[in-house]
């Protein structure tokens, strides 16, 4: 594709025309009315799971693995549901999934790092759940927080697929200088960034209205509306960024939003706990990260 200098509104009507942008599989809409319904039951998400030979394999792994550590091996995928938890299987197929969307295509040798890309947008779902659970703990919320870590990036994605030689000169720019953002080069060289793009696409793939907001101000949260979801988004991808489980510092060019910071209350005591907790899940997370 060619020049990116559009603004927003064309922008916007070329993603809703694009016919090439990924489909966001029936399987993880399928799994949010299965959570969000009361009247569910394990029965039910088992037999979604069922229908699909590779989801099945790795439910059963995972339940099974040593990160658990259950004293018999767990041989059904209603067993696998029951002792996971709705939230830990929601999450299995969710990473499961995009995973094949965002990174386990065939393309040819690109500079954007998809396997990179991934890494961080475990960390950050990970961090984002772990931040909820330190602040605002609920089941609901904390798998929100965990979608809308998988999930923020995405844009990025689009970047490289359909405007690569305009996304590879904000990497080299970024690489070049390191006292400015990436989001703002982008902004300066495309006229967007990849926020907004992520936005866009979330709306596009029906996803729930109030993801929209956390994903397309996720480096500015204060120019949002919705504060709790996207401070904790904010906050979740700068520790992810500067923890040495992901991007190495060179890669990193953002700040912390320190109203962001204190508007969670978090302490520097309860940053640290988070950053131990994100090193040890990130540790145990190889389903999630080569799904």
């Amino acid at each position: 594709m060619g020049d990116l200098k559009e603004t927003s509104k064309e922008l916007k009507d070329l993603i809703q025309k694009m016919d090439d942008l990924p489909i966001l599989p029936n399987i993880i809409s399928k799994v949010m009315k299965i959570i969000d319904n009361p009247y569910s039951n394990a029965d039910h998400l088992t037999e979604l799971i069922s229908m699909d030979q590779s989801l099945t394999v790795k439910t059963l792994k995972l339940a099974n693995s040593a990160y658990y550590g259950f004293p018999r091996e767990i041989v059904t995928v209603t067993e696998a549901v029951v002792v996971l938890g709705f939230l830990t299987v929601r999450n299995l197929i969710l990473t499961s999934t995009l995973y094949n969307i965002f990174v386990n295509e065939s393309q040819e040798e690109r500079e954007f790092d998809r396997r990179k890309f991934w890494k961080h947008s475990v960390a950050t779902a990970i961090c984002a759940r772990l931040l909820v659970s330190a602040t605002a703990p609920g089941q609901k919320e904390e798998e929100e927080a965990f979608t809308l870590g998988i999930l923020h990036d995405v844009g990025k994605v689009f970047m490289d697929t359909n405007y690569h030689s305009q996304f590879f000169e904000v990497m080299r720019e970024s690489k070049k200088n390191k006292n400015e953002p990436a989001y703002a080069i982008e902004r300066r060289i495309l006229n967007t960034d990849h926020a907004e793009i992520g936005s866009m696409i979330i709306d596009k793939w029906n996803l729930p209205e109030n993801f929209v907001e956390p994903i397309k101000f996720h480096h500015t949260p204060g120019l949002a509306s919705d504060k709790y979801m996207t401070n904790v988004l904010h906050v979740a991808d700068i520790i992810s960024k500067f923890s040495a489980i992901t991007y190495d510092a060179s890669e990193i060019n953002a700040r912390l939003d320190r109203e962001a910071m204190g508007t969670l209350k978090l302490q520097e005591e309860n940053l640290r706990t988070v950053v131990q907790n994100l090193e040890y899940e990130m540790s145990n997370a190889d389903l999630f990260l080569n799904s």
